[in-house]
């Protein structure tokens, strides 16, 4: 089935959702996508950085979500029932890596797989986005039961954006502050993930600041 933009469904209308399935991510477009699933709690926070899930921390801790990738393609592959309670949503980004805007992108293709079969689909496009850095395309989150939205939302700041909507409220000490020194002293050509880094180390506490800055280790 196609998804339009603000499509809402129940997943189980869709697939088994006690059976793993997977989310394939594909941007086309002139510059380097990075994609990311965060798992946020009931406040919508990002209250454990280990269920951040991106090309640095491809596996999350009790392996219920593992990301694998090939150029600016991206999969995922989910088990809803091995998710710990608190976890109440999966939140499917892209970001810009780099110079560009969402609204240059040829397509990005969002695909739901389970047991090899396509069951639910979306291909978005510039023209859905303007100045956009980072985008939401899809959330997979439990209401009574577990449900997928087609949010399509887009954030000019980019990832540092789109992280402090879901960010903890610990104030940043040490640790972070040398999470964003790393960034911060990055290359010339500093990335979009690298930049991000120092903006997801201020935003988070002593905890989250190693794969904040692993994510710039990762480019150097």
């Amino acid at each position: 089935m196609r998804m339009e933009r603000g499509f809402r469904g129940k997943l189980d209308d869709y697939l088994s959702v006690d059976t793993p399935f997977q989310v394939k991510i594909n941007t086309v477009g002139g510059a380097v996508y990075d994609t990311c699933c965060f798992c946020v709690d009931a406040n919508e926070k990002l209250s454990d950085d280990r269920y951040m899930v991106f090309y640095n921390q491809p596996v999350s801790p009790g392996q219920e979500i593992t990301y694998t990738a090939q150029g600016n393609a991206a999969e995922y592959a989910v088990q809803l029932t091995r998710l710990p309670a608190a976890m109440e949503k999966l939140v499917f980004t892209v970001s810009i890596d780099g110079s560009g805007t969402m609204g240059q992108i040829r397509s990005n293709t969002i695909q739901i797989v389970q047991n090899g079969q396509t069951v639910l689909e979306t291909e978005l496009h510039g023209s859905d986005f303007q100045n956009e850095k980072a985008i939401i395309g899809i959330e997979i989150y439990r209401k009574t039961v577990w449900r997928i939205s087609l949010v399509a939302r887009g954030f000019n700041g980019g990832l540092g954006d789109l992280l402090r909507s879901c960010a903890r409220s610990d104030t940043a000490s040490g640790s972070c502050a040398a999470a964003c020194t790393r960034a911060q002293n990055h290359s010339n050509t500093a990335s979009g993930s690298c930049a991000a880094a120092c903006t997801c180390a201020q935003n988070h506490s002593d905890t989250a600041a190693g794969s904040c800055a692993a994510a710039c280790t990762g480019q150097q």
